[in-house]
Parts: C-alpha cells; sequence; structure tokens
C-alpha cells in the first residue's frame, strides 16, 4: 500500500463497525482494491456511503464504490446489545371507570412486569400504560428511578398515526436528560405507546449497563 494511503486507513478506522482496512494499489499507485473488514453493525450498503463520504468530505477523495469489499464478522466489542422488548399488554376494567393496565417487558428469558390503575374518566389510559412501562423499566435496573413519562403526544405522519414519548433521565436533582421516543401504530394505541416508551430509553439504558461493567 502506498504511504499516501496512509492518511486514509487512519480515517477509516474510526468509522463505526470497521475493525481494519487495507488498501492495494497497482504500479502507479492508483487504488484498485480496497477490503473492510468489519462488525455486523452496520448493514454493508451503509457502511460503503460512510467510506465514501468520509474520504470526499475529509480529505475531497472520491473513490469507486465498485471496488470496496466488505466482509463482516461477529465482535463482542461492536455487537448490539440485547435490548428491553415488548412482551404483553393487558387491560382490565374493575368498573366502567376504572382500568388495571398491566405491562410485560421481556430481556434475556426474564419477564418484567408492572401494574397502574387508571380513571378514564380524567386520565388517558395511554399514560398508565407509559407509567406502567416506565415501572417495569426500573425493575430491570433494579429499581433505580432514573426515569420520568414526561409526556404522551400522538401525530398524523406520512397520513400515520404516530406516537411520541418524552422521557426524563437524571441521575441526580442537578442533571436532566430529554429522552424522546416514537413508534408508528399499526394495530393499537397502547402498544404503540409502550414502544415508544423503550425506543426512548433502551440505548440510555445499554449505555448504563456498558458504564457497570467498567
Amino acid at each position: 500500500m502506498a504511504k499516501a494511503y496512509k492518511k486514509y486507513c487512519d480515517l477509516l478506522h474510526k468509522l463505526d463497525g470497521v475493525l481494519n482496512v487495507k488498501f492495494v494499489d497497482d504500479q502507479e499507485g492508483n487504488i484498485v482494491e480496497l477490503h473492510v473488514l468489519a462488525s455486523k453493525s452496520i448493514h454493508p450498503k451503509q457502511l460503503v456511503r460512510n467510506i465514501e463520504s468520509a474520504l470526499l468530505s475529509k480529505y475531497d477523495f472520491t473513490i469507486d464504490r465498485k471496488i470496496i469489499s466488505i466482509a463482516q464478522i461477529e465482535s463482542e466489542l461492536y455487537a448490539l446489545p440485547e435490548r428491553l422488548k415488548f412482551q404483553a399488554l393487558n387491560l382490565r376494567y374493575t368498573s366502567t371507570s376504572e382500568v388495571l393496565v398491566s405491562v410485560e417487558l421481556q430481556k434475556d428469558n426474564e419477564v418484567y412486569a408492572a401494574n397502574e390503575s387508571a380513571n378514564t374518566a380524567n386520565t388517558d389510559i395511554k399514560l398508565a400504560v407509559g407509567s406502567a412501562a416506565i415501572t417495569a423499566v426500573h425493575q430491570y435496573i433494579e429499581h433505580k428511578e432514573v426515569f420520568e413519562l414526561i409526556k404522551i403526544h400522538t401525530e398524523i405522519l406520512c397520513e400515520r398515526e404516530i406516537v411520541i414519548c418524552v422521557v426524563s433521565y437524571s441521575e441526580n436533582k442537578n442533571t436532566e436528560e430529554l429522552l424522546v421516543g416514537t413508534c408508528f401504530v399499526t394495530s393499537d394505541m397502547n402498544i404503540a405507546t409502550v414502544k415508544a416508551i423503550l425506543n426512548a430509553v433502551n440505548r440510555k439504558i445499554c449505555l448504563l449497563n456498558l458504564k457497570a461493567k467498567k
């Protein structure tokens, strides 16, 4: 590999999912092949686009995507952690205006369940569903109450209904981070609400888990 291409390698090594890079050039020093060893955290087509964009924006160098070869392997370093998933939702009306909401989340064959009651006369059921989901999340993270449901909003986007949830994350009284999660409504508004909550908090939970392991 020509020495002039070392700076390209150094740049590409910084891209998400890239484990190793090798340029192959001909006798005249022109790049004829680019081999990339990557994890499975990034789709190959997206990785090619990332490579093209990085080289063009940093060094004004245009590379022919036809000469880029991507080989992907399993890598513990880049493996996406398993996330909390929606398991079940049950609404049981205890009277004409009272409803008991039960939410179950699942991770690694373990189920985390929580209940929340609501008066349908003055409370939006989605708020009870969202609160139950947050409580189930806290069960998974050993009852550390760092998440708080702030707002649930529905909107029409591209002629489809979407649920938007805002969740507050705070480790102490002096810090607060707002997290936003969304989910299109496919069959059930309340299920979409739970999935929007998970969409908001799952990435933060993964970061907390990685932090705890260090």
